[in-house]
């Protein structure tokens, strides 16, 4: 029996406050710069990973200990509105894991709840659901997270729909992390992109969509959220995202 304890980043205070439904948004890292240098908050533990930015790429490299995590989120909130929908793409190849699990990306909706994946080298793992999914080892896939409502989600591996699942209610959180999530294992991943919004028109497996979206074609019409979407009453309290996903006991 292990307890694991998964993504424990320390999420900054910010303001909470309404965003009106039908606010649109796309935040991407391309892999250009180190995620903190494109508005990416980064959080480590244990010193953090050992990276290298290359040829738009980051590798993770957290394999010197299993207290090492290494994350990049950022806080948003969100309402979807008439045919709009939430979108989490990204590109990964995870090369070693020692110990249970260790990369990751979480999703999280406020009271709708959340989604949380976390990875070994050919199987990611629903943490809320404990469902396991399969994937070939040793090369990239492409992934693509997709909710209507954000109570029901689909999970596509290089276009192919490969789980119909659910959010977990609730979350303290509105935000999306990902990268060296895990407390207790360690992880060698490289990350291409990742790629993150609420977009209008229904279509998932459209990469074409996506590709116009993050090259700036359409980006007058999806803003990214100002500060001032953000401002509300008063600020909420730092909490560590280690909440957002209480202990669990895995067997």
């Amino acid at each position: 029996m292990l307890v694991k304890r998964l993504l424990p980043a320390l999420v900054c205070m910010f303001a909470a406050g309404s965003v009106a439904r039908g606010a649109l948004f796309w935040r991407t890292w391309e892999g250009a710069k180190y995620p903190e240098q494109e508005l990416w908050q980064r959080y480590t533990r244990g010193g953090g990973a050992e990276r290298t930015l290359s040829d738009g790429m980051l590798t993770l490299d957290g394999m010197a200990s299993g207290a090492i995590v290494d994350e990049y989120y950022w806080n948003t909130q969100f309402i979807l509105g008439p045919a709009q929908y939430l979108r989490l793409d990204w590109r990964l190849r995870v090369d070693e894991v020692a110990g249970y699990a260790d990369p990751g990306v979480a999703v999280a909706a406020g009271d709708y709840g959340d989604v949380f994946l976390v990875y070994q080298e050919n199987r990611l793992l629903s943490l809320s659901e404990g469902v396991w999914i399969n994937f070939a080892p040793g090369v990239f896939h492409k992934y693509s997270l997709t909710s209507k409502d954000l109570v029901a989600y689909d999970l596509r591996i290089d276009g192919q729909l490969v789980r119909t699942g659910y959010f977990s209610p609730p979350s303290s959180q509105s935000l999306v992390a990902w990268g060296d999530t895990g407390e207790g294992s360690s992880s060698l991943s490289v990350w291409d992109y990742v790629r993150f919004g609420v977009v209008a028109g229904y279509s998932p497996g459209s990469e074409a969509h996506v590709w116009r979206l993050s090259n700036g074609i359409q980006l007058g019409n999806v803003p990214e959220p100002s500060t001032g979407l953000l401002v509300g009453s008063a600020g909420l309290p730092a909490i560590a995202l280690s909440n957002l996903r209480r202990r669990r006991t895995v067997r």
